[in-house]
């Protein structure tokens, strides 16, 4: 949908104006988070649309205007006036190196096309196809030749070993730079050198990256057949509707889903969408409704499973996790009704009764998250009774190339992936809490687990921290803080596998080489978060 489709269907255009405090290090970490704050609709108090941002602070390429501006502009669509959400937005907690928040009507007649897909397939029980959204979409004559797939494969390693060199050089001209203290004209032309080597190096990282992208439509369009063939055995009417087609993903993502998606939709039929009489009782329409749809957010691609069925049953899941012995009676009682729907990614859970061949087949959801966490990804559930289940699954675009925070521990340096990392802030010792084998700080939503980076890698160090920082990072297994010695700054990684020789580390998940030659390990988010969720859970037992 472009803004011509926007305007027509009766949206206003917002420009959300953020601003971010000059002596911030890092604008670009406070400009994510200004998004997160946008982006959540209890904050706004009124529905609308988010369209795009200048700089965009998820594009690579565009990362040295993100990282050296201190205003932010966030493009919103509303059918009401969010002007006055401002003053809301300003009162609320919020990072707190966002000076101030200001919003007004855009005008103009053109912005960068929304990032979101822009064709909505509506597929009915006859199989019938019609596309909205595309009025304005001019059909183009497309060229293409066949290459093989080793070949893209050796091109984007060629490109991730340039984008290396890149960063090398763009340290070395750095310091060289400072030496010759702009005093010659070499030190002029070595500088505009050098800056048109870091585009041209990263147009060529973008193009490398968009060759191995292909449209999600290719996964989607097996999903019809199976669907007649699910609801014929079944008995049941249900009406599939596919959003976001046009979607792009690296093709070794798309082909590492296919068998969690596969699972999420056969799961909805068989165990969420209720036959035809059980929903005549619930006043529900007799043909139910499966959506399946993707769109861009931020750095990330969102894959959405929604059905209009039973939804999930708290007290059974509770039951059920109890009678497993996956969790224990007096600590069912203690769960959140979010943290009790997701054991259903717990291994070994099941509410079935009998297994069948449509679902799970005697395997659960817990082998459908560790194979999207595998991918840098996350698996998200939200349910309402007799409403619906919705499946969330959130990906990022490539596998090979990301953004990172890097933090230094005694003489190591470690890369955390930015899409892991929540906030961060200079630790208070103060308000630190010990529970045993971990500690805790007190915030206005709940206590927040912390651990010690030295602690769960067993890091030599023998130097005393001065001004530790905290950085709260979430993943799979909820939130929790990690302390570091300090943070070095955002930055552009390569991820390269472990060798065979050293093999799989616990808490590693690869490793990348930084502008000066060192190798970096890459911290995994997920194998972390367990080692604390397990010391949480111990220290309640022996509690």
């Amino acid at each position: 949908m472009n803004i011509l489709n926007i305007r027509k269907k009766g949206y206003k255009i917002y420009k959300v104006i953020v601003n971010v405090d000059k002596s911030q290090k890092f604008p670009s970490l406070t400009g994510i988070d200004a998004f997160r704050l946008l982006n959540n609709k209890d904050n706004f108090g009124e529905p609308y649309e988010y369209l795009t941002c200048r700089p965009n602070i998820f594009n690579p390429a565009q990362k040295d205007e993100v990282d050296n501006t201190h205003e932010y502009h966030y493009y919103f669509a509303s059918t009401l006036d969010l002007a006055p959400a401002a003053d809301k937005l300003m009162k609320i907690k919020k990072p707190k190196n966002i000076t101030a928040i200001s919003i007004q009507p855009f005008s103009e007649d053109i912005i960068e096309q929304r990032e979101r897909p822009r064709g909505t397939r509506d597929i009915d029980e006859k199989n019938e196809t019609r596309y909205l959204g595309h009025e304005d979409v001019e059909k183009k004559e497309t060229k293409s030749i066949r290459i093989d797939l080793d070949r893209i494969e050796e091109f984007g390693n060629l490109v991730g070993e340039l984008i290396i060199n890149k960063i090398q050089i763009e340290s070395y001209v750095s310091e060289m730079l400072k030496e010759m203290n702009g005093r010659s004209k070499a030190s002029a032309n070595l500088a505009s050198a050098n800056k048109q080597l870091q585009l041209i190096a990263g147009k060529l990282r973008d193009l490398s990256l968009s060759i191995r992208m292909v449209p999600i439509s290719s996964l989607f369009r097996k999903y019809p057949r199976i669907l007649r063939e699910i609801t014929k055995k079944q008995n049941k009417k249900v009406r599939l509707i596919i959003q976001g087609e046009d979607t792009e993903l690296d093709k070794a993502i798309i082909e590492k889903i296919n068998d969690p998606l596969m699972h999420m939709i056969r799961n909805s039929i068989d165990h969420g969408i209720e036959n035809e009489q059980e929903r005549k009782k619930r006043k529900k329409d007799s043909m139910a409704r499966l959506l399946i749809k993707a769109f861009y957010e931020g750095d990330r691609i969102l894959v959405v499973v929604e059905d209009d069925g039973r939804g999930l049953d708290i007290q059974k899941i509770k039951k059920k996790a109890v009678e497993k012995n996956i969790i224990s009676e007096e600590k069912a009682l203690q769960l959140s009704e979010k943290e009790i729907m997701n054991l259903i990614f717990k291994p070994g859970f099941s509410t079935a009764e009998n297994i069948t061949n449509i679902s799970g087949r005697g395997v659960g959801l817990d082998v459908v998250q560790n194979n999207i966490t595998k991918l840098n990804g996350s698996v998200e559930v939200e349910s309402k009774p007799g409403v619906g289940t919705r499946f969330i699954l959130k990906l990022p675009l490539t596998l090979s190339i990301i953004q990172a925070l890097l933090v230094r521990e005694g003489k190591e340096t470690y890369a955390i992936p930015l899409f892991s990392v929540h906030r961060t802030m200079k630790l208070e010792k103060s308000k630190i809490r010990s529970m045993g084998k971990y500690d805790v700080i007190e915030e206005k939503d709940g206590a927040l687990p912390v651990f010690d980076l030295r602690n769960l890698l067993e890091v030599n160090a023998d130097n005393e921290r001065v001004e530790p920082f905290l950085i709260e990072l979430t993943g799979a297994e909820g939130k929790f803080g990690l302390i570091v010695e300090k943070i070095m700054g955002q930055q552009e990684i390569v991820i390269k596998p472990l060798s065979e020789y050293i093999g799989h580390v616990d808490g590693l998940s690869g490793a990348t080489i930084l502008g000066d030659g060192s190798v970096t390990l890459i911290l995994d988010v997920k194998a972390i978060g367990n080692k604390a969720r397990f010391a949480i859970e111990s220290t309640a037992k022996t509690g």
